[in-house]
């Protein structure tokens, strides 16, 4: 796999606003350009797939800053693709493209990182997200922004 359009992506921007919210604004409209996306929220399960060839990419966009801290969806999900992706012929780095063995695995905090089958799909990705992200409508929302109040989160991707 080469091109991002034809791409199958695992991706979760769940468990609420947000989540969502953080994920879309590290990660953009990348959903929006691949053939198909899923989510498992098991890491382990989507670089299985990957694995067998039902996926080509997953990318993990959940975290955020708080108060100086970085938090996330589950600062673990980042340890299937430590463990695992590598032996599996996957490439395993950073939304900025930095390659896994430049990465440190902080186990006290969310880390944000993608797994893709091929390292042109992983190039592809990377450019994606440095041309698409800075000119996202949201990289103007602070990283540091306050918690939302139930039913006052709204965000305008005019």
């Amino acid at each position: 796999m080469t091109r991002l359009e034809d791409s199958i992506l695992y991706y979760n921007d769940g468990y609420g606003s947000g989540f969502a919210h953080a994920a879309l604004r590290r990660a953009g409209f990348l959903p929006l350009r691949v053939r198909h996306h899923n989510a498992f929220d098991n890491t382990a399960l989507e670089l299985a797939q990957i694995c067998r060839g039902a996926a080509h990419l997953r990318v993990e966009a959940r975290s955020y800053l708080r108060r100086g801290v970085r938090r996330g969806s589950d600062h673990a999900n980042i340890l299937p693709a430590f463990a695992l992706g590598p032996c599996a012929g996957l490439l395993v780095g950073d939304l900025d493209g930095r390659p896994l063995d430049e990465l440190e695995i902080d186990m006290d905090r969310a880390q944000d990182f993608l797994v893709v089958s091929s390292h042109a799909l992983f190039d592809a990705v990377c450019v994606f997200l440095g041309d698409n992200i800075g000119a996202c409508p949201l990289r103007r929302l602070c990283e540091e922004r306050p918690e939302p109040q139930r039913g006052q989160f709204e965000i305008d991707l005019g």
